[in-house]
């Protein structure tokens, strides 16, 4: 779908033109759990498989894996869950 894709887009150009005020080691303890938190409500709203969004979200963030992702994103992988969901 050409709106999900720019969806994806704006969000990796978000992520790159966040200022790094210090080098980015992943995302804290405490928002890797919201992540899941966050990936269970998407499996139990909309029967998502765990892994399948847990990939996408790496995926739309150019990082291997979602424990890669940069803190300085946080607010982008916030409305990136908000995105998902309205899609129900």
């Amino acid at each position: 779908m050409l709106e999900d894709e720019q969806h994806r887009l704006a969000l990796r150009v978000a992520a790159l033109e966040e200022p790094q005020a210090r080098p980015s080691i992943g995302l804290s303890p405490q928002r890797l759990g919201q992540v899941y938190l966050l990936e269970r409500r998407l499996r139990a709203e909309q029967g998502r498989r765990v892994g399948g969004t847990l990939e996408a979200l790496a995926s739309d963030f150019g990082v291997e894996d979602v424990s890669d992702l940069p803190e300085s994103v946080w607010p982008h992988v916030l409305v990136w869950f908000d995105y998902q969901l309205a899609k129900g």
